[in-house]
């Protein structure tokens, strides 16, 4: 089972090859979003710098509710603090969001789907693939 990460449903979104290839071979009950990607995706939205681009509201939205947003439990938010105390214990800070990301997919064993290796590579109990690197 997979946690998709902002990179790769903007990749979806923007209907870049080859993670729209990829993606569309795997089950949909397969692929979860995190509360966060859902919140960033939505903040692009958002941000967007002309009208144009906002109005990818309700594409954005309706892309969104194909997947099981995964909210944390209690056990999501101790293991969040674990991985945020240990990265920090050893200099390292990255972005809070991609730590939720990591304690959800620990948590329930889910790989993050990402080009984002070098924040999740850093925190060893997180299986991550890059469905958008294109392969020989």
């Amino acid at each position: 089972m997979y946690l998709v990460d902002t990179d790769h449903c903007i990749g979806v979104l923007r209907g870049k090859h080859p993670v729209v290839e990829r993606l569309s071979n795997v089950p949909g009950y397969l692929l979860h979003l995190a509360f966060v990607t859902v919140g960033e995706l939505m903040d692009g939205v958002h941000s967007a710098p002309t009208e144009d681009s906002r109005s990818n509201h309700r594409a954005t939205a309706e892309f969104v509710s194909g997947f099981d947003i995964l909210y944390p439990t209690f056990s999501d938010t101790l293991r969040w603090a674990e991985l945020r105390a240990a990265s920090r214990k050893q200099g390292l800070t990255g972005p809070d969001n991609d730590l939720w990301i990591a304690a959800l997919a620990v948590d329930r064993q889910l790989t993050v789907l990402t080009s984002n290796a070098k924040n999740f590579h850093l925190i060893p109990q997180v299986a991550f693939e890059n469905r958008m690197e294109i392969r020989e």
